[in-house]
């Protein structure tokens, strides 16, 4: 009897160091495609002298390549680091909701729908209900907003659709269908 519940014992703190042993790699390497796929992009801009070379591609130096002043440089950065989820971006991404450029502005909600994190929801709600606003980056703030699994998401998609129009306001009804 002792034996087994040593042994269960030793079991059940091996299946609470599963998940955190999976996380570790998740948490720390990009996927080689999407590293292929940033030095592609990034070698480009080096050869036209528009950014120094990139030596590696990983979680910080995406994070810094969202600075780039090259245009195709910042795009990839912010789509790999919604791909890999990259919680340290968030901040930075909303920064970008306020670009110039309405493809950074697109690019970015759609990488913040991606993260999943709930700070993201109220920049991303100004997006979705400024009418000065492209449509595909009002669009991409309404997905982003039904992405993200908090109830105030929710409450705003609900306060949005009656104001919203056209293709905003069919981007809204399926992301609350869809919850």
């Amino acid at each position: 009897m002792r034996s087994f519940i040593i042994r269960s014992g030793l079991l059940a703190a091996l299946l609470c160091l599963i998940p955190a042993l999976a996380g570790a790699d998740n948490g720390q390497s990009v996927p080689q495609y999407l590293q292929n796929k940033v030095m592609v992009v990034c070698n480009d801009a080096a050869a036209k002298g528009l950014i120094n070379p990139v030596a590696k591609v990983d979680r910080d130096t995406l994070l810094v390549l969202l600075k780039a002043p090259c245009d195709q440089v910042r795009y990839v950065a912010v789509y790999t680091l919604g791909d890999i989820r990259e919680r340290r971006a968030v901040v930075p991404l909303i920064a970008m909701l306020d670009d110039q450029d309405p493809n950074i502005r697109r690019i970015a909600a759609h990488a913040l729908g991606k993260i999943n994190d709930p700070r993201s929801v109220y920049p991303l709600a100004y997006m979705l209900n400024n009418p000065n606003e492209r449509v595909m980056v009002r669009c991409a703030a309404a997905s982003a907003i039904g992405r993200t699994s908090c109830d105030r998401a929710c409450r705003i998609l609900l306060a949005s659709y009656p104001r919203a129009d056209g293709r905003v306001h069919n981007v809204i009804g399926t992301m609350l269908s869809s919850r």
